[in-house]
């Protein structure tokens, strides 16, 4: 495509204009080169180079291989996505997180990002088998599991916020995989595994000439708050950029518990409520949104669902943290509820937000 040159002043270069971006770029989806296929054992970190080139917007994320089990087992609560600890994706040596969260919490969050699909179908269809699978039979199992790992807002209307310019000679970008210590937490008589991770990049050609992406990162990050007591559990929501939404589950017993949750609440400012929701309202609006059954255990405030969709439309509900003293999400625990103690009670929230590139 041939690009016009724009006046300029007398003595001055002619400038060439800037195509918008949806008008000169196409999608690619390609399996990562530089690191595509590397073997995964329980309790190593694994790192995976992502290719500089295009601008990056989403990261597809496999574990295939074979688990073994000494007699018939049964998954975990948070089980298979939890065999990964933590995913972490940074840009430029660390100095900028784009995503850190656990595999349950990748996986809950994928379910948020579109209607009515999921990871593993997300209750609506039976996903293909080179898709996901994860049986529990005596012996080797074939398992699948794949992972959704989101940089840009989204991959439709608003794909180039968030977009990360791998051409540009700062961007070094590294997606770090570790797998839990221990199979047991997985899956009952956990023998052996032989596990692959499979990488694969979602990413849109930049031409010359092309609208570059702006200089601001979508970040996903997953906070842990310990549940001490029955009543109220704080998470304090730092003030940096704007937030998009919240997904958060209560963990009681090392299980994640809708029934002895009173209510998840938003407060601002110390004493302004903006939402105070029951696990019923809660789920029913999960269900609504996402056209899907709500996980137990797993709340969302989602402040980008004002066009009738998910993860896409206007910013009439997001949150400008910037403006307020003092943001929390608060987690009630019905006074009737059984702690376990000893770290097995947690509340995690996955913040969704976009900051400043800096």
């Amino acid at each position: 495509m041939a690009m016009a040159m724009a006046k300029a002043p007398n003595g001055q270069p002619p400038q060439r204009q800037i195509i918008p971006f949806r008008k000169n770029t196409q999608q690619r989806i390609q399996m990562n080169q530089d690191d595509n296929s590397k073997a995964h054992v329980l309790g190593s970190t694994v790192n995976y180079r992502i290719d500089k080139y295009g601008g990056l917007a989403g990261l597809f994320f496999w574990l295939y291989g074979t688990v073994t089990l000494s007699n018939t087992g049964a998954l975990a609560n948070l089980a298979p996505w939890n065999i990964v600890s933590r995913f972490k994706l940074t840009l430029n040596n660390n100095a900028n997180v784009i995503c850190d969260f656990d595999g349950f919490h990748c996986w809950s969050l994928a379910q948020t990002l579109l209607n009515t699909w999921g990871p593993a179908g997300g209750g609506n269809f039976t996903p293909n088998s080179v898709v996901y699978v994860a049986p529990t039979a005596n012996g080797a199992n074939t398992w699948a599991i794949p992972f959704y790992i989101p940089i840009s807002l989204n991959l439709g209307s608003d794909v180039l916020t968030g977009m990360i310019n791998m051409q540009s000679q700062q961007a070094n970008l590294v997606l770090s995989v570790t797998l839990v210590t221990t199979g047991t937490d997985v899956v009952t008589n956990f023998s052996s595994l032989s596990l692959t991770g499979e990488l694969h990049n979602v990413f849109y050609e930049l031409r010359k000439g092309t609208e570059p992406p702006p200089l601001i990162l979508v970040t996903s990050q997953q906070k842990t708050e310990t549940i001490g007591a029955v009543g109220l559990t704080k998470h304090e929501i730092v003030p940096q950029g704007d937030l998009y939404s919240l997904v958060m589950t209560a963990i009681l017993n090392s299980a994640r518990n809708s029934a002895n949750i009173t209510d998840i609440q938003f407060r601002s400012s110390g004493s302004h409520y903006d939402y105070i929701m029951n696990p019923r309202i809660n789920h029913l609006k999960y269900e609504m949104d996402y056209q899907k059954p709500a996980p137990t255990g797993v709340f969302t405030l989602d402040f980008f669902h004002a066009m009738e969709l998910p993860n896409w439309g206007d910013e009439r509900d997001v949150i400008r943290t910037n403006n307020f003293t003092k943001l929390e999400a608060l987690l009630n625990v019905a006074s009737g509820a059984t702690l376990g103690g000893s770290g097995t009670d947690r509340f995690e929230i996955v913040e969704r937000r976009i900051v400043p590139l800096g």
